[in-house]
């Protein structure tokens, strides 16, 4: 008499049209942004000081390029870096400030500049 086992495992042979796919590309694709939102509509700051207002795009991994403008750049400045808006207080005053990310996709953020103390 003999035994003989064998492994049986139904996994180990399958079929898939998108297993081990790979992408060749020249450059990485580009994605427009739909929305931009900032973190809050207002903020304050004062003369001689910094404040940063975070914002978000839509979809998330959108590849635009924002840029931001201020309406009031006596009163204050603005800069982008990364994924925020840098507000630098100027003088006591208010401003606008718009941060676009294309052709009609913007927001606004009220600020008010308080006198340097």
């Amino acid at each position: 008499r003999t035994w003989q086992y064998y492994l049986n495992d139904v996994r180990m042979v399958n079929f898939s049209l998108f297993a081990n796919a790979l992408v060749f590309a020249t450059e990485a694709p580009t994605v427009d942004a739909t929305a931009i939102e900032a973190g809050s509509a207002t903020a304050t700051v004062t003369a001689g000081q910094k404040t940063t207002v975070s914002f978000t795009l839509t979809p998330a991994n959108a590849t635009t390029t924002v840029t931001a403008s201020s309406s009031a750049e006596g009163k204050a400045t603005v800069a982008v870096k990364g994924k925020t808006v840098e507000i630098t207080g100027v003088e006591a005053g208010d401003a606008t400030i718009t941060i676009s990310a294309g052709a009609g996709v913007t927001d606004t953020i009220a600020v008010t500049v308080n006198a340097a103390s």
